[in-house]
């Protein structure tokens, strides 16, 4: 099988009742009370995934998902119901209803490097946090925690 069959960008109407494979990072989990509606992109733009709770092992991974999570799609390209088309997109007049979804990498968030705390570098000294990087360290950086 293979990694992809398509871009989220290029899939259109010219694909409908096709199943496509195609892997993305999510931009976007919106959860509308029993139904997922999942935002992929990749490098030619974005393609709205819907995840139905009639498949409730596919349900359960949308559930997970969180932004920035690399995953892969298969599932079956689907006009979009009337008054939900988006036209500032080319996928917009379509949706991935998806059948198979796997993370592939998730996305660790990154820890916050601000505290309430002072910092303990005198101010003359505080160029950058060696920590979080943070330039030029402030007084509520991540070094009030060490």
């Amino acid at each position: 099988m293979a990694m992809r069959t398509q871009y989220c960008g290029l899939v259109t109407e010219a694909l409908l009742g096709q199943t496509v494979t195609l892997c993305g990072w999510v931009n976007r989990r919106r959860d509308h009370g029993g139904v997922i509606f999942i935002d992929v992109r990749d490098r030619e733009g974005y393609v709205q995934v819907v995840c139905d709770p009639d498949r409730a092992s596919t349900f359960a991974v949308a559930e997970s998902l969180r932004n920035e999570y690399c995953v892969q799609i298969t599932g079956l390209v689907r006009a979009r119901p009337e008054g939900t088309t988006n036209d500032q997109l080319k996928s917009g007049k379509i949706e991935v209803l998806c059948h198979e979804l796997k993370v592939l990498n998730p996305s660790v968030t990154p820890r916050s490097c601000w505290t309430t705390t002072t910092c303990r570098k005198p101010p003359a000294s505080r160029t950058a946090c060696s920590t979080c990087a943070a330039r030029p360290c402030s007084a509520t950086c991540c070094c009030a925690t060490r």
